[in-house]
């Protein structure tokens, strides 16, 4: 919903509302994620704006094939809490394209205010 693209000096942003990919149950009004390529810092910026009908806990996650990768994902947000856990791929054609494991960094808002921002740099 509400989908944007923008060519920016030295990069590209794209920006959508994504609370239409939730269920109900999770009580957002809306989520607004902002994606942005900066080739001059050489990093990704993504910027979470989210209204929810009611603060509570909020959990951003990353998932990549190395560790190391998610140690270069730095977040400001409403405090914070990083962890970081071992994924087994049990699915074999999956396994052929990702390989035996993956690793989820969870970047969690235990009480997050009803409207709050969250900001993600990820540095090449």
């Amino acid at each position: 919903r509400e989908v944007e693209f923008k060519k920016l000096p030295g990069g590209v942003e794209l920006s959508m509302d994504i609370a239409g990919a939730y269920p109900a149950e999770a009580k957002l009004e809306s989520w607004r994620r902002s994606i942005r390529l900066d080739r001059g810092s050489n990093e990704v910026v993504i910027r979470d704006a989210a209204k929810l009908k009611a603060s509570g806990e909020v959990t951003l996650n990353f998932i990549s094939t190395s560790e190391s990768n998610l140690e270069r994902v730095q977040c400001d947000g409403p405090a914070v809490q990083r962890r970081i856990e071992e994924l087994k791929v049990e699915d074999r054609r999956l396994q052929s394209v990702w390989g035996p494991r993956l690793y989820r960094l969870q970047l969690v808002s235990a009480n997050a205010p009803a409207s709050a921002v969250w900001v993600s740099r990820i540095r090449g």
